[in-house]
């Protein structure tokens, strides 16, 4: 019962089983098995003794009591990444504290361009779960022209993230294709034009300043 103790501090078993109803029923973990790591979301604990877990494929992953596996609930860096749909903001839910594995109760990953517009966000976090935590490219971090370059060749992706704090969007004022926005976050800070960046937010200047190495290639006026 080692790999299930270490998940909820308790050595009991009834309590442990209990306690994994409780917290993580329905919610994804991070399962260890050698050098391989994926999500489960757990399931329960059958009459027979086994732990039932789903992946995000929906393929079912059965484990013993007495497993080698290493179970863990992995804090996710928040912010902004990729998907198939373009740029996603993940955040935290507040009254979280009830579930501790990952789950739409206490996460959310919600449309940057949403964000941005101020449409309808909704909580895409089963829609978008297997993109984003378990696809590399979702996390991997770009230069300004990478990302601009993916823009350019999509013709369904409007935004797309560099890494968890920037992402561009398409220009959402003009009709002008080569206007980009900048945004940190959730917030538009600039625009990009002609290999220039002009800031529109100045209370956000020293953060561009800052990840100038991003913007290679790119001009900043202030």
């Amino acid at each position: 019962m080692r790999a299930w103790s270490l998940l909820t501090d308790l050595f009991n078993p009834d309590q442990i089983n209990a306690e994994l109803d409780k917290k993580y029923r329905d919610t994804y973990v991070k399962i260890s098995i050698g050098n391989s790591s994926f999500y489960g979301r757990y399931r329960g604990f059958t009459d027979e003794g086994f732990y039932k877990f789903k992946t995000a494929s929906n393929d079912d992953i059965t484990l013993v009591a007495d497993t080698d596996a290493v179970i863990s609930y992995e804090q996710i860096k928040l912010g902004l990444y990729n998907t198939i749909d373009g740029a996603m903001v993940v955040h935290t839910l507040p009254h979280r504290q009830w579930k501790r594995g990952l789950c739409d109760k206490n996460t959310a990953i919600e449309s940057l361009f949403a964000h941005v517009v101020g449409g309808p966000r909704g909580n895409n976090f089963n829609k978008y779960f297997k993109d984003i935590f378990e696809t590399p490219q979702a996390q991997e971090e770009l230069t300004l022209a990478k990302a601009l370059a993916i823009l350019d060749t999509s013709n369904t992706t409007y935004t797309w993230a560099l890494n968890r704090k920037w992402a561009v969007l398409n220009n959402i004022e003009t009709d002008d294709p080569s206007v980009y926005h900048l945004c940190y976050y959730t917030t538009i800070v600039a625009k990009i034009k002609d290999k220039q960046i002009l800031v529109t937010n100045d209370a956000f200047t020293q953060e561009i300043l800052e990840a100038q190495q991003l913007f290679t290639g790119y001009e900043v006026i202030k």
